[in-house]
This record gives C-alpha cells, sequence and structure tokens, in this order.
C-alpha cells in the first residue's frame, strides 16, 4: 500500500509489504513518483496517472517495474485521503502475475481443445503461490495492526502448522506445530470462536509463560473460515497490554475473511489448472475442469453470444444455464455498467488485441450489484472463439469502501471527524463564492460533560454521545454535515441558509433537543451546550477565520452560563 501526491505523483508513504513485493529499499522508493514504477515503454499507463478520476478508482491491471528488472502485473485500487492535512490518493497494489499466468495457461488449453488438434504444448507448473500469499498477509497485517508478530496456521490432522509468520523476533516459526486439543490457537479453532487475550500476563499459566519467553502483552487469534467450515487460525500479537482493541480487531476479522476466501479461490485455481495439465488428451476430461471451476467461465461467438457456460457462472448471476445460452455477454452487465462492458467487449472483436481484462458490474438474481473482474481471450476463428473468466470481488469492493469510510468518519458516532469536516468546511465556502451563496457554521460544546465520565465512566459517557449525535443529525437537513470534532465538541455545516436568523433558529433547535433528558440504565441526565455561531462571507474571508469566529462565539456562550448560543452581534 502507498499513498501519493495527485499533483507530483511523488511517493509520500509505502508500506513495508509494498516494498517487499517491487524489491526497493525504503529511502529508494521515497525518492520516486509513481511514473518510476511503469516501464518506460508504457506510455499510456504513465498518461492515465495525469488523470484524478472520480473518488473511488476502478480496480485495474497495470505492468510495473521491480527493482531487480522484472516487469509484474499488480492489480490496482485507489482511494483518495487526506495525508497530513492534503489531499492524496491511497493505492493498494497486489501482485496478479502468478494469476494471469494461470489465465493464458487456461486459454492456451481451451483453445488447443476446441482445435481438437494434436498439440502436445505442456502446461506450465504456474499458479497461485499460496504459501507466498499468506507471507505477504502476514507482513501486512503486522503492519497494519503495528503489531510484534502475525502468523498464519493452518489445520493439519489433529495439530495446527504455521504456514506463514512474521514478526522480529517470530513467536513461532513456519512449520512449527500445536496440538488442537491443548493449545491457545487449537481452541480457537475447536470452538470457531474468536479469542482476546488483553494481557497475557494475568490470563493463564501458558500466556504468562508466553510473555515472559517472547515479550508479548495482547494476543488476538482471529478462526480463519472457507467454504463453511474452520480452515486455521490468524494470530496476532503485540507488546503491549490492552493494544489491538476496539477498531483493530475490526480490520483484523476483515482480513481474516479475506485470507481464508483468498486462499481458498487460490487452491481451487491451483486445483482445477492441475487438473487440465492431466487431463489434456480429452475434451471430455476438460469439460469437467470447466463444470467444477469456482470461476466463472464461458465461451462465446464473435457476436458475443454464449454459447456455453460453466455452473460457476450460473451460481454467480443467479440464473439457470439455459437461459443464459444465446444471450449477449454483455446482456450480464447491471444497467450501469452495460455500455462500458458491450463497447469493452466490440474493441476486443475488431481491435488488434487479444485479450481484455477489466472491472465491472454485473446484475445478481435478486437486483443486486455484483462487483467482478473480468478476463475475456480471444480462442481463434472457430464457434466459440472467446473464452471468458468471470471473479467475484464485490467483498474487496466493500472493504475498500469500509477502509475509505473509517478514515473519514468518527468510529463512536459514525458522524464526520475533523479532517473531513475541515474538507467539507473548505469546499462549501469555495462553492459559495462561485456561486454567490451563503454557509453557516454552528460550533457546540456540550456543558460539564467531563461530570460523566467521571463519575459514572467512559463507557457510560460514550452512549451520551452517540444518543446526542443522533439528536444533532435529527435537527439539520441531508445537505447539512454534522461532525465530532472530538472529545465532547461538535460542529454542523449548514448548506446555503437563507440568513443568520436560520442559522440561529438552527442553533435553538440544537440546544432544545440537547437539553431533553435522556437515560442511560439507571442513569437519567439532562445536558446543556454553549454554541457559537458564524456566517459566511459576513465573518471570515475563509473557512479558516470563519471556524475561529464561531470558535470564539461558543467560548462567549459558554462564559455566559451556558445553555445559549452566541454569534456576532445576536445572542441568546
Amino acid at each position: 500500500m502507498a499513498v501519493y501526491d495527485p499533483a507530483s505523483l511523488r511517493l509520500l508513504a509505502v508500506n513495508a509489504a509494498a516494498r517487499s513485493i517491487y524489491g526497493y529499499s525504503r529511502d529508494a522508493m521515497s525518492a520516486m513518483s509513481v511514473v518510476d514504477l511503469y516501464p518506460p515503454g508504457d506510455a499510456a499507463d504513465r498518461r492515465v496517472m495525469a488523470d484524478r478520476g472520480p473518488e473511488l478508482r476502478a480496480t485495474r491491471i497495470v505492468r510495473h517495474r521491480l527493482a531487480d528488472g522484472r516487469s509484474a502485473d499488480m492489480q490496482l485500487r485507489e482511494v483518495a485521503v487526506l495525508w497530513s492535512g492534503r489531499p492524496g490518493w491511497m493505492v493498494t497494489m497486489t501482485d496478479v502475475t502468478h494469476l494471469r499466468q494461470m489465465e493464458r495457461e487456461l486459454a492456451a488449453e481451451a483453445d488447443r481443445l476446441h482445435r481438437v488438434v494434436g498439440l502436445q504444448a505442456k502446461l506450465a507448473e504456474a499458479g497461485p503461490d499460496v504459501d507466498r500469499s499468506l507471507r505477504l498477509v502476514a507482513t501486512g497485517v503486522a503492519q497494519l495492526a503495528q503489531a510484534a508478530n502475525c502468523s498464519v496456521w493452518w489445520a493439519d490432522g489433529d495439530h495446527l502448522r504455521v504456514r506463514a509468520t512474521d514478526g522480529n523476533p517470530p513467536t513461532y516459526a513456519v512449520g512449527d506445530t500445536v496440538p488442537i486439543a491443548s493449545s491457545l490457537a487449537g481452541g480457537c479453532f475447536a470452538s470457531e470462536e474468536e479469542v482476546y487475550v488483553a494481557d497475557t500476563a494475568t490470563y493463564s499459566d501458558y500466556t504468562r509463560a508466553l510473555a515472559e519467553r517472547t515479550g508479548i502483552g495482547t494476543l488476538v487469534l482471529v478462526p480463519l473460515s472457507a467454504g463453511g467450515s474452520v480452515v486455521g487460525v490468524l494470530g496476532v500479537s503485540a507488546p503491549t497490554p490492552g493494544a489491538l482493541a476496539g477498531s483493530g480487531r475490526d480490520a483484523l476479522r476483515l482480513v481474516a475473511g479475506l485470507v481464508a476466501g483468498a486462499v481458498q479461490r487460490a487452491e481451487a485455481a491451483a486445483e482445477t489448472l492441475a487438473a487440465l495439465e492431466a487431463l489434456q488428451a480429452s475434451e471430455h476430461r476438460f469439460s469437467q475442469a470447466f463444470d467444477t471451476s469456482p470461476i466463472g467461465m464461458a465461451f462465446s461467438d464473435r457476436a458475443g453470444l454464449l454459447l456455453q457456460v460453466n455452473p460457476a457462472l450460473c451460481r454467480l448471476v443467479g440464473q439457470a444455464g439455459d437461459d443464459l445460452l444465446g444471450r449477449p455477454l454483455a446482456g450480464l452487465a447491471h444497467p450501469e455498467d452495460d455500455s462500458h462492458l458491450a463497447r469493452s467487449l466490440v474493441e476486443l472483436v475488431d481491435g488488434p488485441h487479444s485479450t481484455y481484462q477489466g472491472e465491472h458490474c454485473l446484475a445478481g438474481a435478486d437486483g443486486a450489484v455484483l462487483h467482478v473482474l473480468l478476463s475475456s481471450t480471444t480462442m481463434g476463428t472457430g464457434p466459440g472463439r472467446f473464452f471468458t473468466q468471470i471473479v467475484d470481488v464485490s467483498e474487496q469492493y466493500a472493504i475498500t469502501g469500509h477502509l475509505a469510510h473509517a478514515a473519514t468518519h468518527d468510529p463512536l458516532t459514525g458522524l464526520s471527524n475533523r479532517i473531513h469536516f475541515a474538507d467539507r468546511l473548505e469546499h462549501a465556502v469555495a462553492v459559495a463564492a462561485r456561486e454567490k451563496r451563503r454557509v453557516g457554521l454552528l460550533y457546540i460544546d456540550l456543558d460539564r460533560f467531563k461530570e460523566v465520565n467521571d463519575g459514572f465512566g467512559h463507557h457510560c459517557g460514550d452512549e451520551v454521545l452517540v444518543e446526542l449525535s443522533h439528536r444533532l443529525a435529527g435537527v439539520v437537513r441531508d445537505t447539512d454535515t454534522v461532525a465530532r470534532l472530538g472529545g465532547d465538541e461538535f460542529a454542523v455545516l449548514l448548506s446555503n441558509p437563507a440568513s443568520m436568523e436560520e442559522s440561529m433558529l438552527v442553533a435553538q433547535r440544537a440546544i432544545d433537543s440537547l437539553s431533553r433528558p435522556l437515560r442511560v440504565g439507571p442513569q437519567r441526565f439532562s445536558f446543556r451546550a454553549s454554541i457559537g455561531v458564524a456566517h459566511w462571507p459576513e465573518q471570515g474571508p475563509g473557512p479558516d477565520e470563519l471556524l475561529r469566529q464561531a470558535d470564539g462565539a461558543m467560548y462567549l456562550a459558554k462564559q455566559a452560563g451556558g445553555n445559549r448560543f452566541e454569534s456576532c452581534g445576536a445572542a441568546r
């Protein structure tokens, strides 16, 4: 994963996993731009970097140059973020060279069988290197969670075996085993439940000894499930007790789902390839592999009409094979994507290239949008001219969206965070200046909220903040923005209020809503709020001055006793 500057394309940050993939040192990559990762001849892909695109850019496959001079196929996904207070692009890179090689081998074998000729070309024993992928996962998780160590345990009879690990030094080495019946990881595997040890020194005699030997303070074990059953355990440790809690554990659960699913798909694809290599002499045997592959596959003619589909594709789109035959492949696309897919397939038929790969949206049986990676290859001049593979990447797409949302929103209340609010305020002022509109800003501080945390605990305080956040959201329009700036401070951005009086009416509604009694368990609370109201363009040439004016007005309201609002020239 890396972050780069959208203007200069210079790399601002590169994580250890990316450096491992590319083979460059930290200093070398810090001096590079995104353009430097492309081979000198790939001018078209270099020019793509000049286009900023939508906020969430589609997945694409490009050729990148590694430090040793080799080229590799990289799957890239980009998300707009704020990095150190300025706009940036976060890009995740996945080395799919082996998967691309597998697709070429499958296409070559299908072409040979459909021509029914005595070609004796042998499929190379290539495909997804599962252990290498797991090593990259272990490294990435350790970096993501800022953990001391991450290990991937896989079931091996009545033991769990370490299949990949990362850490310095590692708690366990690759190949080490522990019994399922009498180990902490084995207990997680057998119970199919997550284990969280907040303090290894006090949890059990086993963890106390582990802490003394390795310095581990916190341990998290997450079961890895695939195909409806647990296949292994993801273990992550940190030196500090109480670490890896909250959103950190949520991220580990998301990664655990991806690890198990990715390994299952990779091993299934490898098994399909092995079956094809062993059964080259028979079209009937290829049909067996085609029918049992977990990847959606289809043959279509020059007009794009489907001639043959496998069960995986039928399950993916929720339709029977007989209903799909004779229909255009582009007809599987979601209405918002049908013209894009149709145009791409026409270019494959009429253009100079023999392969096409891109991300598209298909329509599921229940109307849901399926995000897929579609690869289509020209197979020659026979009736089944095009061989297409379709892989469902909806889970990865959803996780990317989740990460983008987490970077801009408060994890407790779900409101915009300070960084996102500053970006929205700057954008609102710019639009208002261009279109001669107004911007209203409320700066809100809860009076004496600290007494709740001190007297009843932070858990009670968190519940209060969530309820009050809902109340604030209920007094504004959908076009307005409510944010939690931190602690007990909130802000409301009003989009084009008719006047200062309208902003003050919203402030009074907020005071009335926040002051209504609320109950948390047996406790009953009543809150007061101090609110500062500022208006653009009357009170500030830009967003920073507007925020400063609203903050100052809020302190005036607090000094006047609270439970009121203040603005330049008006108070209540």
